[in-house]
């Protein structure tokens, strides 16, 4: 991706009204140095764009037996270098979620907070979304693709983005953008959804989850969160 592509996300993002976005390439594909660099060289571009934005290091670090010993020694590029890692599975080679579990309570037990991205595109969580369950309740947030509502109705993302969330399963909403037409960096018209599927108090939860998350705060994860269970309106 050039600085010309990078720029037209960054100005989607902000004519969306998105103030703060956290860079998260691949880990298996960038090292958390490059990362930092690559990050603060668009700042400096957003700036001389006039572009009101802050962006932040991160990396998206796909599953492995040894990610608590790589924690250790440094070597994870966290969300805006706290403690919260974003955390992705196989889309194709799929872990037993035993072992999935066993992997964060190794992170959690060494002091990393795991973020599980973009669950609704994991083919056991599709299969059975309840199951993402015992992973909240290890105190780690759930995250959906923003995208994945605006699928077409039978899209199996945007089904089971929607029994999760039905479900009070999900606590961050992501862009998970790659350019700016697929996957743009915008969220206002998921988080739209987000209301009408569960209520007006849900979006800004999450928006307060992901500032907590890139201050580096501590929070405690709800599970199911049912806040508005007796809300059946909206404005």
């Amino acid at each position: 991706m050039t600085i010309v592509d990078a720029l037209a996300m960054l100005r989607l993002a902000a004519a969306d009204g998105i103030t703060t976005l956290v860079a998260t390439p691949h880990s298996h594909h960038a090292r958390d140095t490059d990362i930092r660099l690559a990050a603060e060289q668009l700042q400096r571009a957003a700036c001389a764009d006039g572009l009101p934005l802050t962006i932040l290091p991160g990396s998206e670090v796909r599953i492995t037996s040894g990610l608590d010993r790589a924690f250790r020694a440094g070597e994870l590029q966290t969300i805006n270098d706290g403690p919260w890692l974003l955390l992705e599975l196989p889309l194709h080679d799929e872990w037993p979620l035993p072992l999935v579990l066993g992997v964060l309570e190794r992170l959690r037990n060494v002091g990393a907070r795991p973020i599980l991205a973009h669950a609704e595109r994991y083919p056991f969580v599709q299969r059975h979304p309840a199951a993402v369950t015992d992973i909240v309740v290890l105190d780690v947030p759930i995250q959906i693709n923003a995208q994945s509502l605006l699928y077409r109705d039978t899209d199996p993302d945007r089904v089971t983005a929607e029994a999760l969330l039905r479900a009070g399963l999900v606590h961050l909403l992501a862009s998970d953008a790659h350019n700016a037409r697929y996957r743009p960096p915008v969220l206002s018209a998921a988080l739209a959804c987000v209301a009408d599927l569960t209520c007006q108090l849900v979006p800004t939860q999450m928006q307060n989850l992901a500032r907590a998350i890139v201050e580096g705060r501590e929070v405690e994860v709800q599970v199911p969160r049912q806040e508005c269970a007796a809300d059946s309106t909206h404005e």
